[in-house]
């Protein structure tokens, strides 16, 4: 079924010689030459951090970590 929703698009991205990806290609190819690649996913942390999400960000690891040793203590009982 999704094969069929998404023939049409294809044809099109054939028929067209896949526009679409060589747009992609120079969009990218301008932001890496602006620089605006530059520490993305750092950038992208501080954007959308703030005081109260970022102890929540900590603590879940840790608090994952624990539960698995904790489970595994249990099992030993």
């Amino acid at each position: 079924m999704a094969l069929l929703i998404m023939l049409p698009n294809i044809m099109w991205q054939i028929h067209q010689h896949f526009v679409s990806l060589a747009y992609l290609r120079s969009i990218h190819a301008r932001d890496v030459a602006r620089g605006a690649t530059d520490y993305f996913l750092l950038n992208q942390f501080w954007k959308t951090a703030n005081s109260v999400t970022v102890p929540l960000w900590l603590a879940g690891p840790r608090l994952s970590v624990l539960e698995a040793r904790r489970d595994r203590q249990k099992a030993l009982v």
